[in-house]
């Protein structure tokens, strides 16, 4: 899914980087004859998370979300169309990846 068409506007330069890390990867790979390459990760959830309303990243500000609502009896609305995609990855299991990617990753 990812570097499937057009980055949106609103975060060019990050998702330009993001796919020029590849691209660097690649090529380091070609000139010196050895491994590189790239961990892009998606949205991660997990302990630790940041639940500050204004500064939260999705999962933790809709956890949040629900929390207030339920507490103060209000009600727990979402805002959006319903279609924009989003990927999340549990955050210690992307630390298990990073370790596997660094013991065994050959491609």
């Amino acid at each position: 899914m990812m570097n499937i068409g057009p980055p949106h506007p609103s975060n060019l330069g990050f998702s330009l980087a993001k796919r020029n890390l590849d691209v660097l990867s690649l090529m380091y790979t070609q000139e010196h004859g050895c491994l590189f390459t790239s961990v892009v990760p998606c949205g991660t959830f997990g302990p630790h998370d940041n639940f500050n309303a204004t500064q939260a990243n999705v999962i933790p500000a809709l956890i949040n979300k629900a929390y207030e609502a339920k507490k103060n009896g209000t009600v727990f609305e979402i805002w959006g169309t319903g279609v924009a995609q989003r990927q999340f990855i549990y955050n210690q299991d992307l630390a298990k990846l990073y370790i596997w990617i660094v013991r065994k990753y050959q491609d």
